[in-house]
């Protein structure tokens, strides 16, 4: 007798094997193909939806054979070796499912991976027709009566940041020769393809729970701009964005939206445990995609002694390559500060403010290798 659908057991004939689930794959592809373009006609619209709705329901639940269903079960049973991923896998699967399986998954993981490179701790200011980072750029922080309370130079890598003393309501204004602010060009977006949380001049809301200001800020060319124009020509895009990464970020999408569609469409016609595991884990990146990623974004410096944050002290920034200071911050009344660097090896050293106004040396570390564009680490001096 025919080995059931569930059998580990594998044909051995001409069409077993890779090459066979190769063919039966394509077979499956091209029988789907044929379903949803026969189904077209235009001159009874609702019947052709009544028919393209059989058809997806159709495509996700029928068996095109049981000979792909023998050989993604036995491949199933040889690379899961889990008891969970095989009562994912090896239940009856349709194989217009296993099909389209990869590319839900291939979408998800890709998904994934693009979250953790879009947010950063810091905000660009970048050119909004070819997301080249813009420097310098003057970037002022406003509060909400108006007055420009701290103002930043972006670095090579249009990066900027501020991080404020106190809650309140606060606005950004960003100048740089031959762009506008805000930009109509991307007005109303909150992302594009590879920066996301916009910013177009509407108040910022700063709570305790997030006191730095990060938000990336799209400019407008409206003139030629010698500068930015030799930087992309000698291949000066971004040290923390490859040139390719727009593109792969257009890929991303196209497969994350895929392949949500592909597992709503399998969860409505197929309700399985391994469909509806699928779609969740596309809910959850979903929202992650909309509301974003908090990566760490600032450092603190406690006091040993007593525990309590060193306010006001001074941080000095020194490279190991150049033997020079490069960079001076200020920690703020709670002891937090915010350094962004360029990619290389430091030296921190920390200056605790006395009571008389001056500073006294209490820390300095060894060489530190900064790869991620900032140091953010919570001291103890």
């Amino acid at each position: 007798p025919a080995p059931s659908p569930t059998s580990p057991s594998v044909s051995t004939d001409g069409g077993g094997g890779l090459g066979g689930l190769s063919r039966s794959v394509s077979d499956g592809i091209s029988s789907a193909i044929r379903r949803f373009t026969n189904v077209i006609d235009i001159g009874n619209a609702p019947v052709a939806l009544q028919k393209a709705n059989e058809a997806a329901k159709a495509f996700v639940t029928d068996p095109v054979g049981s000979k792909v269903t023998q050989t993604v079960t036995t491949l199933g049973v040889v690379t899961s070796g889990a008891g969970v991923a095989g009562s994912i896998f090896l239940n009856p699967v349709a194989a217009s499912e296993v099909v389209l399986l990869p590319i839900r998954i291939w979408g998800l993981l890709l998904s994934v991976l693009g979250l953790r490179k879009r947010y950063k701790p810091w905000g660009v200011v970048y050119d909004s027709i070819t997301k080249q980072p813009l420097d310098p750029a003057y970037v002022s922080l406003l509060d909400e009566q108006g007055n420009e309370i701290s103002t930043v130079i972006t670095d090579i890598n249009g990066r900027y940041g501020f991080l404020v003393e106190k809650p309140g309501t606060y606005t950004i204004v960003a100048n740089k020769t031959n762009y506008t602010f805000p930009s109509t060009r991307l007005g109303g977006q909150t992302s594009d393809e590879l920066y996301p949380n916009l910013y177009h001049s509407e108040p910022i809301t700063i709570t305790a729970d997030n006191m730095v200001i990060d938000r990336n800020i799209p400019l407008d060319p409206v003139n030629f701009d010698w500068n930015e124009f030799q930087k992309a020509k000698q291949g000066k895009f971004m040290n923390f964005y490859s040139r390719y990464d727009r593109a792969i970020a257009r890929f991303n999408t196209y497969f994350f939206g895929v392949g949500f569609f592909i597992s709503l469409l399998a969860l409505v016609y197929a309700p399985a445990p391994y469909n509806l595991l699928v779609f969740g884990f596309y809910i959850i990146v979903l929202l992650l995609r909309i509301f974003g990623l908090t990566p760490k974004t600032h450092g603190a410096i406690i006091e040993k002694a007593t525990g309590k944050s060193l306010s006001f002290a001074l941080i000095h920034i020194f490279s190991t390559t150049f033997n020079n200071e490069i960079s001076t911050k200020v920690a703020d009344a709670n002891g937090r500060y915010y350094c962004l660097l360029p990619k290389g090896s430091y030296i921190m050293r920390i200056d605790r403010k006395n009571e008389d106004g001056t500073y006294t040396q209490v820390y300095e570390s060894g060489a530190l290798d900064v790869k991620s564009g900032i140091i953010n680490e919570n001291l103890k001096v």
